[in-house]
């Protein structure tokens, strides 16, 4: 895809040598420290992304008079108060703590162009079709640019040449200040930062 050169707007965060110099760890060694925070964050986020496609699909599971929980969302209050009951007190979970956030609707839009048959199949029987895609990259990436019409090759791109998310989100930021002048914000919510479109109302994509 077209690179552009670093804009005047994006200032990457560089902390001085002294600053870094300062970096310590019990283990011992700061590089080994790194590779353990990798590791783990690399299974976690590969649960994360598990977890989110098994609920999804069971979710697409549960009808209510003959309605799926997803069209159910679109046609009222009612029928979501239903699944609610269900869910809370039939089942005795509330998916909230789960599903009530940015990290859960920004992956959840990428369903369909992961896995375009995403219903066709199973993730409890087959857990290697809905692997995470991505060798070097992972959900904070997927979410920072959730919103953005060109994400799908901003993350293969990004996945390529092995991007950390700090210099993705800095690469990003350029890219769609220098592809789209004026289409596209950083925007903050709870502690999240993300590429929003200006003109789109509410957070979230509507899922399928």
């Amino acid at each position: 895809m077209k690179q552009y050169p670093p804009g005047e707007k994006i200032a990457k965060e560089v902390p001085s040598a002294a600053s870094l110099a300062k970096i310590g760890s019990r283990l011992g060694s700061v590089d080994e420290l790194i590779l353990q925070f990798r590791v783990f964050y690399k299974g976690l986020y590969s649960d994360q992304f598990d977890w989110i496609v098994k609920y999804l699909w069971m979710e697409h599971q549960y009808t209510y008079d003959g309605v799926s929980q997803g069209k159910a969302q679109e046609q009222g209050i009612h029928l979501n108060r239903m699944y609610g009951y269900f869910m809370k007190f039939m089942v005795g979970f509330s998916q909230k703590p789960l599903s009530d956030g940015i990290f859960f609707h920004a992956l959840s839009s990428y369903i369909p162009d992961l896995f375009p048959t995403f219903y066709d199949h199973n993730p409890f029987e087959e857990t290697e079709y809905f692997k995470l895609p991505y060798k070097n990259i992972s959900i904070p990436h997927m979410v920072f640019v959730y919103q953005c019409d060109k994400r799908m090759e901003m993350l293969s791109h990004a996945d390529g040449v092995g991007m950390s998310y700090g210099d993705f989100r800095d690469w990003a930021l350029n890219y769609v200040e220098s592809d789209t002048p004026s289409e596209y914000e950083l925007s903050f919510w709870h502690n999240s930062y993300y590429i929003k479109k200006k003109n789109k109302t509410g957070r979230y994509k509507n899922k399928e």
